[in-house]
Protein backbone atom coordinates (compact mmCIF):
# COMPACT_ATOMS: atom_id res chain seq x y z
CA UNK A 1 0.00 0.00 0.00
CA UNK A 2 3.31 2.67 1.22
CA UNK A 3 4.40 1.77 -2.70
CA UNK A 4 1.55 2.50 -4.44
CA UNK A 5 1.17 5.61 -2.47
CA UNK A 6 4.66 6.58 -3.36
CA UNK A 7 4.25 5.83 -6.55
CA UNK A 8 0.92 7.88 -7.16
CA UNK A 9 2.75 11.17 -5.61
CA UNK A 10 5.98 10.44 -7.57
CA UNK A 11 3.51 10.95 -10.93
CA UNK A 12 1.49 13.55 -9.54
CA UNK A 13 4.49 15.92 -8.78
CA UNK A 14 5.93 14.98 -11.95
CA UNK A 15 2.88 16.10 -13.70
CA UNK A 16 2.17 19.31 -11.36
CA UNK A 17 6.08 20.23 -12.88
CA UNK A 18 5.50 19.46 -16.12
CA UNK A 19 2.25 21.50 -16.34
CA UNK A 20 4.50 24.59 -14.91
CA UNK A 21 7.25 23.89 -17.66
CA UNK A 22 4.97 24.67 -19.84
CA UNK A 23 3.17 27.18 -18.24
CA UNK A 24 6.65 29.22 -18.14
CA UNK A 25 7.46 28.40 -21.40
CA UNK A 26 4.02 29.78 -22.83
CA UNK A 27 4.29 32.56 -20.87
CA UNK A 28 7.90 33.72 -21.74
CA UNK A 29 6.78 33.46 -25.18
CA UNK A 30 4.14 35.74 -24.74
CA UNK A 31 5.92 38.45 -23.97
CA UNK A 32 6.48 38.57 -27.98
CA UNK A 33 2.79 38.53 -28.72
CA UNK A 34 1.38 41.56 -29.82
CA UNK A 35 -1.30 43.36 -31.89
CA UNK A 36 -1.64 47.06 -32.18
CA UNK A 37 -3.37 49.28 -35.00
CA UNK A 38 -2.55 52.71 -36.27
CA UNK A 39 -4.92 55.01 -38.14
CA UNK A 40 -3.50 57.80 -40.13
CA UNK A 41 -5.15 60.68 -42.62
CA UNK A 42 -3.77 62.84 -44.57
CA UNK A 43 -5.14 65.93 -46.39
CA UNK A 44 -3.00 67.25 -48.95
CA UNK A 45 -4.64 70.26 -50.99
CA UNK A 46 -2.40 71.07 -54.09
CA UNK A 47 -1.53 74.22 -55.45
CA UNK A 48 -3.73 73.62 -58.65
CA UNK A 49 -6.31 73.30 -55.83
CA UNK A 50 -6.75 69.54 -56.12
CA UNK A 51 -7.16 67.86 -52.61
CA UNK A 52 -5.47 64.38 -52.07
CA UNK A 53 -6.75 62.56 -48.87
CA UNK A 54 -5.30 59.27 -47.73
CA UNK A 55 -7.12 57.33 -44.89
CA UNK A 56 -5.36 54.04 -43.90
CA UNK A 57 -5.50 52.14 -40.53
CA UNK A 58 -2.27 49.44 -40.34
CA UNK A 59 -2.76 46.21 -38.15
CA UNK A 60 0.97 45.04 -36.90
CA UNK A 61 0.47 41.63 -35.56
CA UNK A 62 3.84 40.19 -33.94
CA UNK A 63 2.41 36.48 -32.60
CA UNK A 64 5.72 34.77 -33.78
CA UNK A 65 9.48 35.37 -33.03
CA UNK A 66 10.53 35.80 -35.87
CA UNK A 67 7.07 36.46 -38.04
CA UNK A 68 5.36 40.33 -39.02
CA UNK A 69 1.97 40.60 -40.20
CA UNK A 70 1.88 44.54 -41.29
CA UNK A 71 -2.29 44.96 -42.48
CA UNK A 72 -2.93 48.14 -44.49
CA UNK A 73 -6.51 48.72 -45.55
CA UNK A 74 -7.80 52.04 -46.47
CA UNK A 75 -8.61 54.48 -49.30
CA UNK A 76 -6.93 57.14 -51.44
CA UNK A 77 -8.89 59.97 -52.91
CA UNK A 78 -7.02 62.29 -55.55
CA UNK A 79 -9.08 64.64 -57.83
CA UNK A 80 -12.39 62.72 -59.14
CA UNK A 81 -10.62 58.85 -58.59
CA UNK A 82 -10.94 56.83 -55.58
CA UNK A 83 -8.27 54.03 -54.64
CA UNK A 84 -8.47 51.14 -52.26
CA UNK A 85 -5.28 50.33 -50.50
CA UNK A 86 -5.95 46.46 -49.08
CA UNK A 87 -2.48 44.84 -48.54
CA UNK A 88 -0.46 42.42 -46.51
CA UNK A 89 3.19 42.64 -46.09
CA UNK A 90 5.27 39.86 -43.92
CA UNK A 91 8.00 40.95 -42.89
CA UNK A 92 10.75 37.70 -41.49
CA UNK A 93 12.94 38.89 -38.98
CA UNK A 94 15.65 38.24 -36.38
CA UNK A 95 16.15 40.57 -33.13
CA UNK A 96 19.45 40.91 -32.55
CA UNK A 97 20.79 39.51 -29.06
CA UNK A 98 20.54 41.89 -25.61
CA UNK A 99 18.25 44.45 -27.65
CA UNK A 100 14.63 45.59 -29.11
CA UNK A 101 16.42 45.87 -32.55
CA UNK A 102 15.22 43.27 -35.02
CA UNK A 103 16.62 42.81 -38.46
CA UNK A 104 14.44 42.47 -41.56
CA UNK A 105 15.53 39.35 -42.88
CA UNK A 106 12.59 39.00 -45.83
CA UNK A 107 9.90 41.28 -46.97
CA UNK A 108 6.76 39.59 -49.29
CA UNK A 109 3.97 42.00 -49.87
CA UNK A 110 0.57 40.82 -50.90
CA UNK A 111 -2.14 42.83 -52.27
CA UNK A 112 -5.92 41.63 -52.35
CA UNK A 113 -7.98 41.87 -55.94
CA UNK A 114 -9.35 45.04 -54.26
CA UNK A 115 -6.39 46.82 -53.77
CA UNK A 116 -6.50 49.72 -56.94
CA UNK A 117 -3.82 51.62 -55.41
CA UNK A 118 -0.41 52.36 -56.59
CA UNK A 119 2.30 49.96 -55.46
CA UNK A 120 3.95 52.37 -53.45
CA UNK A 121 1.59 54.51 -51.66
CA UNK A 122 2.17 52.97 -47.99
CA UNK A 123 6.10 52.06 -48.57
CA UNK A 124 6.87 54.51 -45.57
CA UNK A 125 4.63 52.97 -43.43
CA UNK A 126 5.14 48.94 -44.48
CA UNK A 127 8.96 48.83 -43.10
CA UNK A 128 9.85 49.14 -46.94
CA UNK A 129 13.07 51.23 -46.73
CA UNK A 130 14.40 50.20 -43.47
CA UNK A 131 16.68 46.79 -42.83
CA UNK A 132 16.63 47.38 -38.92
CA UNK A 133 13.98 48.63 -36.60
CA UNK A 134 13.15 48.77 -33.14
CA UNK A 135 10.39 49.06 -30.74
CA UNK A 136 9.81 51.49 -27.67
CA UNK A 137 7.17 51.22 -25.20
CA UNK A 138 6.24 54.73 -24.63
CA UNK A 139 2.83 53.85 -22.63
CA UNK A 140 1.39 50.94 -21.17
CA UNK A 141 -0.35 50.07 -24.47
CA UNK A 142 1.48 51.97 -26.81
CA UNK A 143 4.30 50.99 -29.09
CA UNK A 144 6.39 53.09 -31.61
CA UNK A 145 8.11 51.59 -34.36
CA UNK A 146 11.08 53.13 -35.75
CA UNK A 147 13.77 53.07 -38.36
CA UNK A 148 17.62 54.66 -37.09
CA UNK A 149 16.23 57.53 -38.78
CA UNK A 150 12.74 58.33 -38.56
CA UNK A 151 9.95 56.92 -37.08
CA UNK A 152 7.56 54.30 -38.92
CA UNK A 153 4.24 54.38 -37.06
CA UNK A 154 3.13 54.43 -33.24
CA UNK A 155 0.19 52.15 -32.61
CA UNK A 156 -1.91 51.41 -29.81
CA UNK A 157 -2.13 48.16 -28.42
CA UNK A 158 -6.12 46.68 -30.19
CA UNK A 159 -6.33 44.42 -26.70
CA UNK A 160 -6.24 47.60 -24.60
CA UNK A 161 -8.79 49.31 -26.66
Amino acid sequence: MLKKYIIISTMMTFIVLIAGIIALYTRSEQGQDFRCQSDVSIRKIRSNGDINELKVSTFFLFNNPHLITVIHKGILKSADRIWIIDRNLQVKVDKLKGSNIYYIADKKMAKTPDDTAPPNIVSEMMLDSVNYFYMSRIKENALLIQGFVLPVMMCVDIESE
